[in-house]
């Protein structure tokens, strides 16, 4: 899981897509050239690919500096809720929401190194405004400054013939948007515009009164004590 400040935010406002993304929107179905270490959309704009497919967004600019003025690697001696850095607070309040409904005590000071939030001293490094990459997550997140994987295995920028987006949502069948395909119809089917899988075959019952109508249905039933000759009559 995303341990980002975005998070906490993204907590307060109702949100269907919040199941599938642990932080940020689901912009799409299908993880086409995006990863799960993510990119930059912009200088401020996180992608990555969950595992489950779903490929989610998170707008960094909209994080606001903490108001807490302790560090996050000691208890708030003013019994404060959450610490000074953005990044530290939201890695350690998704995994202990106590640190950031109660208090920042002593449990969650420790927390920091415990769940590898990025180590003690942490220090006050502001609003994680920027999309930065995470040396001790490996992956792409919200960050006080601007960052690339320094490895170069994860191109810091989406797009330029990479991160297209396959897109199969609610559908059967048909192209992804990316060269792919979203699946194929069984015999006798064929793939509509709109993605899904219809009945390739015309029933026809002319001159029928019963009987099968050619493409598994019927062509009416016959009254009691009648049956249905071979020609529909």
């Amino acid at each position: 899981m995303r341990n980002v400040y975005g998070l906490m935010l993204l907590l307060l406002l109702p949100s269907p897509l919040m199941a599938v993304c642990p932080a940020g929107v689901e912009i799409a179905v299908g993880c086409g050239d995006y990863s799960y270490a993510g990119c930059c959309a912009d200088a401020s704009t996180v992608t990555w690919c969950e595992a489950d497919g779903s490929v989610c967004q998170l707008d960094c600019s909209a994080n606001q500096l903490p108001s807490a003025t302790n560090d996050c690697c000691e208890a708030s001696l003013l019994g404060e809720t959450g610490c000074c850095d953005a990044t530290v607070m939201a890695c350690v309040c998704a995994q202990d929401s106590y640190c950031c409904t109660n208090s920042w005590d002593s449990l969650c000071a420790g927390e920091v190194e415990t769940f590898g939030c990025g180590g003690c001293p942490s220090g006050c490094s502001g609003a994680a405004n920027f999309c930065g990459w995470k040396a001790e997550q490996n992956y792409y997140d919200c960050s006080p400054t601007p960052s690339s994987d320094p490895t170069g295995a994860a191109p810091m920028m989406c797009g330029g013939g990479t991160g297209c987006i396959s897109d199969c949502f609610g559908k059967q069948c048909g192209d992804d948007g990316c060269g792919g395909s979203c699946g194929s119809c069984a015999v006798g089917q064929t793939c509509s515009i709109f993605g899904l899988c219809e009945s390739s075959c015309t029933p026809n019952c002319f001159g029928k009164q019963c009987g099968d109508d050619g493409c598994g249905g019927i062509c009416g039933t016959c009254g009691f004590g009648q049956t249905c000759n071979g020609f529909g009559q």
